[in-house]
Order: C-alpha cells, then structure tokens, then sequence
C-alpha cells in the first residue's frame, strides 16, 4: 500500500502499561515509537491505495485481518483472502517496510507555514454527477460544477491567508479560509461577501455554509495537504524530479506566452501546436476542453475494443511568465495544481465521457465551433457508452514551454516530484512533462 493514512494505532509495551491506543494526531506519536523501536504493534488500522485503487486494511499482532467494503461477494472475498495470504507468508517483506509509504496527519487549529499551490474541491463532491451540483450567481445566473473552475488566490506565501475563488462565466466568488482554536477544540471557518449560493443534490445552501460542509482541499509544494482542520503530511521528503524524462518540443512559430487557440484557432498558440501534434498518431478522438471547468485543456482518447480498454492523455497546458524558457517555479504552480486535480476522473472514469458530452452540447447550443479536432459525436458516445463495460486508463501530461530542460531548477524538480509521486502512488497515472530545451 502507497499513502497509507492510519486511524488507530495500538502499541504493545514493556512496563506497568502493556497496551496504548493512538488515534487522530496521537498516531503520529505512535509511529515515532514504532520508528524508534521503544513498542511494537499491536493493532494497525488504515487506508490508502494499492494497483491504482483506494483500500482499507487493518490487522492485529494475534492474526487477524479485515478491511472495509460496501459490496464484497463471494468470490471478491475469496480472491482479498488469496492476496492477503501471499503476503502473509512472504518473508522478503519488512514489517516495518509500511512506515515509509505513510503519511502524517494532524488535526491544526493554526495556518500550516506551508506555501499553497492548489485547491481542489472536497472529494465527496466527485462521488456525485456534475449536473447535481449548481452555483446560484448574481441575477439568478446559474453554472454547473462542469462549468466552473475552483482556484487558488494570491501571490505564492507561507503566511498569507489561504483565498480561492469560484469562477464560472456567469460571476466570480471570493472566500477566506480560516483556522482557529480555542482551549483544545479547532475548527474552521469559510467567509465570503458574495451573495452566491449553491445546490447541492436539490439542497440549498449559502456558499459559507456549503464550504464548510464540504471544505476545500489545499495543496502545498511540499506534499501536504489541508482539508478542514486535517492536515496530511508526506513522512519523507521526495527526490527531485528526473530531469531527463522532460520532453522537449520544438515552439518555432508559437507565441509561448499565448496559451488557447480560442474560439479562432491561434494558430501561434500553445494549444493550437499540441492539438497539431497529437494529430499525428491515429486517435479516435481529440477534444479542446479549454475553458472554466475543463479537464484539461486538451483530452486524447483511443479505444482497443480487443483488450477491452480506453486510453485517455489529459494535456494540461500554461503559458509563460516570459517571452523565452527558463527556470520560473511560478510558471509551474497552476498546471501541478491542475495535474493533481485530475485523479477526480479515477474515482468515476465514465463522468469524464460524460463531462466531455456536455461540454460539447452547451458549444453548439451557443452556436459556437465544435470543440472536438478529431472524431465526431457519434464516436464520443459510443467511447462513453464502452466505458462502463471497458476498464479506462488515464495519463496526464503537464505542457510548459516557459520551463527549460536545461535551466530547470531545484524548486521546480522538486514540485515536478510531488506531483508525479502523487500521480503514481494514488491511481499509478503515468506524469509526462514536455518543455522547451
């Protein structure tokens, strides 16, 4: 198991207490003495994720061992048990081998002194279609969450409040998020001065109320995260990126600080030179998703109807902070940001398909060019209808032309790293980034 988060933490110990529990914050503590050899284990309970999947596991010193399911037939049950028994009776394992794919988590009343690069919606709103959520802008003027976008505020900061916006076409909203604490209690609180509202499965709610039911997850260059008072920690820092697995690409003719094609095609853009690229293998198709609430700016997809599968690139693009390549870590924040994001679509691959219909529908309803450049409707709809019987694979590639291979810097290997480690140790996405020499 990668990113394992642990619950409760039991510790057999010598002494006059033979048995402690740890649970929420005290876990980390539990772990430091198992680090330290001063107590063994006793009782493991966690979560994380295994060949791609989120898994639970728990298991006792005395034998015993369970996870958590919603549906476990028969011969699922028997197929955990067969996996569970391998590894029981494998003795190259290390049983102190999990410590070093675990993460930290602590329940913090105060800003983490962290610098912030993304936001990301709570991930109980990806368990839902994007059509059962809506936001209510000034004048009644309504944007799906298929039409919206959740970002960042502010300059990069290890001590400025944490803002993010929801913006759409129909409005902006600004918010405020705020840690506190109070004796031993913490909370949180969400403010705004927007008048947005949101429904939410045919429930309304005003935007403070629905974000701090559903508070956003913020990400930090160092791996952590925040998601209400929770805030999660990689155990171990990462190494920096390999730098020779960056792609380059020749720019010659684009503007690299022009990133959409638009509506007219640039044909000097950032997209418009991907989009002609990619045009080269055979795809079944190429979608320009760009626009608030995309899932990238570009989606390639191609189907192998013998091995039953469905193969989806999400290219996301950024233009440069400058006219010519370098090592700017800014100009890498956004598309990290955006690249992490995307492991929503693993949680329900067939809602991709589906966003992508209704991101086409609402183009040609507004009388505007059809954003697919290669295949047509019908092709979308049948990769949509095959993709709740085929099993969808997805890779994520992050285009910066204003990154040099050869100039890049530590920072942005270093943010380049927790995003691929990301990537790979939650739904083993294959990372790609492609830049200028």
């Amino acid at each position: 198991m990668t990113r394992i988060t642990f619950k409760n933490v039991g510790l057999s110990e010598q002494g006059m207490i033979s048995y402690t529990g740890r649970m929420g914050q005290d876990v980390k503590t539990a772990l430091s003495r198992i680090q330290t050899e001063k107590a063994t284990k006793s009782v493991l309970v966690g979560s994380g994720f295994e060949e791609g999947r989120k898994v639970s596991l728990g298991c006792s010193a005395k034998g015993r061992i369970w996870a958590h399911a919603r549906s476990f037939h028969l011969n699922r049950l028997l197929a955990w048990c067969s996996d569970i028994g391998k590894k029981v009776l494998d003795t190259d394992i290390d049983p102190n081998q999990f410590l070093e794919n675990t993460l930290g988590s602590a329940y913090i009343g105060t800003r983490p002194d962290e610098v912030p690069f993304a936001v990301d919606w709570n991930e109980e709103i990806y368990k839902a279609s994007e059509e059962s959520i809506y936001f209510i802008f000034a004048d009644n003027r309504e944007s799906h969450l298929y039409e919206v976008d959740l970002n960042i505020l502010g300059e990069p900061s290890k001590t400025d409040p944490l803002r993010f916006a929801v913006i759409s076409e129909h409005g902006k909203a600004e918010f405020t998020f705020t840690l506190s604490k109070k004796d031993d209690a913490v909370d949180y609180e969400v403010s705004t001065t927007s008048d947005l509202r949101v429904d939410y499965r045919g429930r309304d709610f005003s935007a403070n109320a629905f974000f701090y039911q559903f508070p956003p997850l913020f990400r930090f260059i160092n791996g952590s995260s925040l998601c209400g008072n929770k805030f999660t920690f990689p155990m171990e820092r990462e190494e920096p990126f390999d730098k020779d697995r960056i792609q380059v690409w020749d720019w010659t003719g684009v503007d690299i600080e022009k990133e959409s094609q638009g509506i007219a095609k640039r044909t000097d853009s950032v997209q418009f030179r991907v989009i002609l690229e990619l045009k080269k293998p055979p795809f079944d198709i190429i979608f320009d998703d760009d626009s608030s609430g995309e899932s990238a700016d570009v989606v390639s997809i191609k189907v192998d109807d013998a091995k039953k599968t469905i193969h989806v690139d999400l290219y996301h693009l950024k233009f440069s902070g400058e006219e010519y390549a370098g090592y700017r870590v800014d100009d890498l924040y956004q598309l990290c940001g955006q690249a992490q994001k995307s492991i929503r679509w693993m949680i329900r691959p067939e809602e991709l398909f589906l966003h992508l219909r209704r991101r086409e529908e609402k183009r040609i309803q507004e009388a505007k060019p059809s954003r697919i450049e290669v295949g047509d409707t019908d092709v979308l709809e049948g990769i949509l209808e095959k993709s709740y019987m085929y099993k969808t694979y997805l890779s994520i590639h992050a285009v910066q032309p204003g990154l040099s291979k050869g100039e890049v810097s530590v920072d942005q290997l270093e943010l380049l790293s927790v995003t691929d480690s990301f990537l790979r140790e939650t739904y083993r996405i294959p990372f790609a980034v492609i830049a200028s020499a």
